[in-house]
């Protein structure tokens, strides 16, 4: 999935936005697909079931913590990252 990403962002031209693609693990949830973060640029990434993938940005590692703990992953991403952190959609869903 990673390597899919990369491909994207050269053919989208979007490669002077992108950081190191964080490693991606798949979840359990009914929203999210997958989700990854880069801790030395507080980057997260997330694959929504959609096949929409978005990048957020100045996200604490707290934060990606408590995703990936969360019992409900969307309610979560409702409650601490939608609309609290600047991102850039790299793919529409």
């Amino acid at each position: 999935m990673a390597q899919a990403i990369t491909d994207w962002l050269t053919i989208g031209g979007l490669r002077e936005i992108e950081t190191e693609v964080a490693q991606l693990v798949t979840v359990r949830s009914t929203m999210l697909y997958a989700i990854g973060y880069n801790a030395a640029t507080e980057t997260l990434e997330v694959v929504f079931n959609s096949g929409g993938i978005y990048r957020y940005f100045h996200v604490p590692p707290d934060v990606y913590r408590g995703l990936v703990a969360a019992e409900s992953k969307g309610r979560y991403m409702w409650s601490n990252v939608f609309n609290l952190y600047p991102y850039v959609r790299l793919r529409r869903g």
